[in-house]
């Protein structure tokens, strides 16, 4: 410690000069001691400092990487709207990098995250603290996408607006698992009624049938009075048809799956449609079919939902039109499907069609039961797979079957 000197007599003599340098290097030595210590406690702390930035760094890193690897999109903003952060689902999902965004408005991102910077700009004008919704959008490719979006402010340790940050979950996939489950539900309900229907119809109906089988083998009838008869008997015939393929319908459907290959079905299909394919003069293109393509499937059944879709399919279509086969591979979820698309250039669905027609009864056809569908629909629930139906971009439908390559257990 330093001491004001002022005052301090000057030492007289050699002693007393002694004695003064040896209190000098006294203090001296405590003051090297003192500055030693404090060089201890710098070092000391600044290695704590480099612990502490280091462990910030290790946040920031590992932050940056549950971002940047999570299966949502993930947009952060500044308060101009400018983007400060694009993950790389975001890249993905609406079609930019993170280089091409970084410092651009959210809505340079495409039309596919116009619902999403509309949030943000919600957000940033305070019109918001936090908001989410579930979108519908096209996709580039004209698909469509169900967006679940949320958006939220960012604020800073003093609670000062410093961006907004959005996030963008892609359940298409989800809803429309949600609505094959509700399909199959109503399915199930319809045909314990369809069931119950049919043996209620079918006795009165054998009834009918007899007496107007009698009356059309009387001798005493007119012409017209046996044109009355026929009529009759035509109109018993197509109920019976309807009480067959109710009963059908409403029958449990059990797929036993084995591993073959999945053409051998698909071949059979065309063959029993043939007539109908035939009688158009329909053109059968394949794709994918290079190569076996092994499944386990209920061949049989199979077949009988293939016939309704080719039968469709050579409906719809003018004559000399075109039915492709095509076949192919994907992985969802961890498992292994195969993905049968039977497309054709006819009509196309009526958008306000393409959620009902799978639906019992549900029919655009003059003459129909409105369960050829259904039951199809039936048959790859049974096999644990789901269908759907889509109009083609360049005119025509498309039906897909997603069947799990695999058996279980």
């Amino acid at each position: 410690m330093v001491q004001d000197l002022e005052g301090v007599a000057a030492p007289k003599n050699a002693d007393e000069l002694l004695g003064a340098f040896n209190a000098f290097m006294e203090k001296a030595a405590e003051l090297e001691q003192s500055h030693a210590l404090l060089q201890a406690k710098v070092a000391e702390l600044t290695d704590q400092l480099a612990v502490k930035v280091r462990e910030v760094e290790g946040l920031k890193n590992h932050l940056a990487s549950v971002l940047e690897n999570v299966a949502d999109a993930v947009v952060a903003v500044d308060t101009a709207g400018r983007v400060t952060h694009f993950n790389r689902a975001a890249a993905e999902l609406f079609g930019r990098s993170e280089a091409q965004m970084r410092g651009r408005p959210a809505g340079e991102a495409g039309e596919l995250a116009a619902p999403l910077a509309a949030m943000l700009k919600a957000v940033l004008e305070g019109g918001t603290s936090r908001s989410s919704e579930e979108r519908s959008v096209l996709r580039a490719d004209g698909s469509e996408a169900v967006l679940l979006l949320s958006a939220a402010p960012l604020r800073d340790e003093r609670r000062r607006p410093v961006g907004a940050v959005a996030s963008a979950q892609d359940v298409t996939v989800l809803r429309e698992l949600e609505r094959a489950l509700g399909r199959k539900e109503r399915l199930a309900a319809l045909g314990e009624m369809a069931a119950v229907l049919a043996h209620e119809i079918r006795n009165p109906l054998g009834g009918i049938q007899l007496y107007a089988g009698l009356l059309g083998r009387s001798t005493t009838l007119s012409a017209s009075e046996r044109e009355v008869v026929e009529k009759i008997s035509r109109g018993i015939t197509g109920l019976n048809k309807l009480v067959e393929d109710m009963l059908a319908f409403a029958r449990e459907i059990v797929a036993r799956r084995v591993r073959q290959d999945v053409r051998l079905p698909v071949e059979a299909a065309l063959e029993l449609a043939g007539a109908e394919l035939d009688a158009k003069h329909v053109i059968v293109e394949k794709a994918g079919w290079d190569r076996p393509l092994e499944v386990a499937v209920d061949g049989d059944l199979l077949t009988r939902a293939l016939v309704n879709l080719f039968t469709n399919a050579a409906e719809a279509v003018e004559v000399g039109g075109r039915v492709e086969v095509s076949a192919r591979f994907e992985e969802a979820a961890g498992v292994r499907l195969l993905e049968l698309r039977v497309a054709d250039n006819g009509r196309g669905i009526n958008p306000a069609d393409v959620e009902k027609i799978f639906n019992p009864f549900y029919t655009t056809k003059a003459r129909g039961t409105g369960l050829g569908l259904a039951v199809v629909s039936r048959i790859v629930a049974a096999h644990g797979g789901d269908v759907r139906a889509e109009n083609l971009p360049g005119g025509g439908s498309c039906f897909v079957l997603r069947l799990p390559a695999e058996a279980e257990g």
